[in-house]
């Protein structure tokens, strides 16, 4: 199984130095020894300037959205939404490729969660 998850660069850079070699996640995607896991960086949008590849995202959401003759449809609000909700998070472009080595349940600590370490596959 693979598994995409999303890492701020606080985070993300220690992975890659090897320095952070665990992982603590909701197990919402029932996480197995052996699965596959690649940490793609994010930045939040209120630290970063807006680019042009992000204006470009917005701008096919905002025209899509104003052209269409049911936007107040359940549908239309839902594609619009989900496009403001991307605004939360940039992605840098940077990921690693990480392979879960054991998992360990947190869930007594934190509800559904667990704590997994891994081995480092690709940069």
């Amino acid at each position: 199984m693979i598994h995409h998850l999303k890492t701020l660069p606080q985070y993300f850079q220690p992975v890659i130095d090897g320095r952070k070699p665990f992982e603590i996640r909701e197990n919402d995607r029932n996480f197995k020894v052996g699965d596959r896991v690649i940490l793609e960086e994010f930045i939040k949008t209120e630290h970063v300037p807006m680019c042009s590849h992000y204006q470009e995202f917005i701008n096919y959401y905002d025209e899509e959205y104003d052209d269409c003759p049911h936007k107040h449809c359940d549908e239309c609000r839902a594609r619009y939404k989900k496009c403001h909700d991307y605004i939360d998070h940039i992605y840098t472009g940077r990921k690693c490729v990480v392979k879960i080595i054991d998992i360990f349940d947190i869930s007594f600590l934190i509800p559904n969660y667990v704590a997994f370490t891994f081995e480092l596959v690709k940069r």
